[in-house]
């Protein structure tokens, strides 16, 4: 089993989402709870249409 140490909080910042996803080249980002249980993943995808004008 592979962890991930790249993982996003609940109330990140979609800026700051981005940047951790681009840095780790991930292409989808683990959304994590404060017990780093899964509660959801931010595509890259997801995070261009944020994004976009």
């Amino acid at each position: 089993m592979i962890w991930s140490s790249w993982t996003s909080p609940p109330a990140d910042q979609i800026a700051h989402a981005a940047w951790t996803a681009a840095r780790s080249r991930l292409k989808r980002l683990p959304v994590t709870d404060y017990r780093g249980r899964l509660v959801g993943v931010v595509t890259r995808a997801d995070l261009a249409a944020d994004t976009r004008p």
